[in-house]
């Protein structure tokens, strides 16, 4: 028996899908059981025709709602389900999950289990609401292997969506250069800041033990940082002063009663645009995949996601987001 780290996508008992990367036992048939199965008409070329996995269509459960996690005794306790409210307003968002998946039934992949969506809000359908069960779950180089109808893919995403949607929301215009440069820190370590200061639903008074790891990692080529190095109060200063309004986050976003689902009225909104984008591609026979704050699409469509992610953000919030 041999060891690999492979990664791993469940659903759960929710129809949720989860990606977990673990040890993973492998097994190798030996010479007597290859011989046994020969015996009966079955080798390992057309082994996959004799135990194939029917696919399945449309996930369990194509919307979910949660509660907020609660905690005990220290610990985080996994967020309750809450039943899904009856009107229209359901009705439609469940509906434009079936129709996505069912226009994803239609489409070749490769290199990843074929997508099966479904979508995630807290509360209820004014926060969070991210799709999931895609390829969200994948490392980034693994997602770079990835074909849709044989053609090669790339993702299209949107420069520091969060940070533009509060400009929106806050009435700001956009500055022309880089929305996380121009500090007299590493780009790094103010988006680190910024991250940390929308999930704390305020500025951080330390940095946590998870985003010092997420800084040390080294991504795209580039070398990890330290974040001790960096003194949270002094980086706080210098954002706050060009960024006034993530002082108050809570009242920027309507969330002053629960302060906790600052981050998830956020990531609503940048899941209303992205939803957007979606079906206008779709409607144009572009299959795309989303990752968050990105579409993943063939190469040659990136140009037509670039587009109708930046319409999509123009129509939903009134900002020209730059897409890139």
């Amino acid at each position: 028996v041999q060891q690999v780290m492979a990664h791993h996508q469940f659903f759960g008992d929710r129809g949720d899908c989860i990606g977990v990367e673990r040890k993973a036992q492998r097994y190798r048939a030996s010479p007597a059981l290859l011989l046994l199965a020969e015996h009966y008409g079955v080798t390992l070329k057309d082994c996959e025709r004799h135990w194939r996995q029917e696919r399945r269509h449309q996930p369990a459960k194509p919307v979910i709602i949660s509660d907020l996690p609660k905690r005990t005794a220290g610990r985080k306790l996994r967020a309750e389900e809450l039943p899904l409210p009856s009107g229209s307003g359901a009705r439609k968002i469940i509906e434009e999950v079936k129709e996505a998946n069912s226009y994803l039934g239609k489409i070749t992949f490769a290199g990843c289990d074929h997508p099966l969506l479904y979508r995630r809000f807290t509360c209820d359908f004014a926060y969070h609401g991210r799709w999931y069960g895609g390829v969200e779950h994948m490392p980034a180089e693994d997602r770079a292997r990835v074909t849709i109808n044989g053609d090669g893919v790339c993702e299209v995403d949107v420069h520091a969506s969060h940070l533009t949607i509060l400009h929106a929301l806050a009435g700001l215009p956009l500055p022309a250069s880089d929305l996380y440069g121009d500090f007299s820190f590493p780009r790094q370590v103010v988006k680190a800041w910024v991250t940390a200061c929308i999930g704390n639903a305020g500025p951080p008074l330390r940095w946590s033990s998870e985003a010092k790891k997420r800084a040390a990692k080294q991504r795209g080529g580039r070398p990890g940082l330290n974040l001790s190095d960096y003194g949270v109060a002094l980086v706080a200063a210098e954002v706050l002063a060009r960024y006034s309004f993530l002082a108050d986050l809570p009242a920027l976003l309507g969330a002053e009663k629960e302060p906790r689902l600052t981050s998830h009225r956020l990531m609503a909104l940048e899941a209303e645009a992205l939803t957007e984008a979606m079906v206008s591609l779709r409607a144009r026979g572009i299959p795309s995949l989303p990752i968050h704050d990105a579409l993943m699409v063939r190469q040659h469509d990136a140009e037509a996601a670039r587009m109708a992610l930046s319409e999509a953000y123009q129509q939903r919030l009134g900002v020209m987001a730059v897409v890139r």
